[in-house]
């Protein structure tokens, strides 16, 4: 979609007569119906973003009202996800995102938690942010990063209960 009131320039070309009638045309932006279709190649432009051309048969972009042209497909990471329960302090999730869950905790102030996980490799960035059900305020103090592991380590007040550890991979 080409924001209202920009211009769109028919670039003129070695064709018939009918590619050189018009050279600028406003979209929207009056008291007119805009322009319904374009055929053969064109270039669109706007304030702060760089010519885009768009030949027919093309398939189509985004031009974007960024500042700048915006084109392609964005990636599906293919995030796979699952759940799991720790026990001694430990779990292995397989998987790009997840949620583990502590075994039953009693007046625990603090809480380190081995993932093993083969997706991750050592310049892995693993994200969480832990909570507790009563949330009392976990606080991650570090997280180291391994191959096919990540070592959290949680404080928090003195908590008989679980910590839930939702986390994701990114590599």
């Amino acid at each position: 979609m080409i924001p209202r009131g920009n211009p769109v320039v028919k670039t003129p070309g070695s064709g018939d007569s009918s590619d050189r009638v018009a050279t600028t045309a406003w979209v929207g932006g009056g008291g007119g119906g805009g322009i319904t279709s374009l055929t053969g190649p064109v270039t669109a432009t706007g304030p702060g973003a760089a010519a885009t051309t768009i030949t027919a048969g093309a398939a189509a972009t985004n031009v974007g009202t960024l500042g700048g042209t915006l084109t392609g497909t964005l990636p599906n990471p293919g995030f796979g996800h699952g759940a799991v329960v720790a026990a001694a302090g430990a779990a292995t999730l397989n998987a790009n995102a997840g949620i583990i869950t502590s075994e039953a905790l009693v007046g625990a102030t603090t809480y380190t938690l081995t993932l093993t996980n083969s997706k991750i490799v050592s310049t892995s960035v693993v994200l969480t942010t832990p909570y507790d059900g009563a949330v009392t305020g976990v606080q991650v103090t570090s997280i180291t990063v391994s191959t096919n592991q990540a070592v959290i380590a949680m404080t928090m007040a003195a908590l008989t209960g679980t910590v839930v550890i939702p986390f994701a991979v990114f590599n």
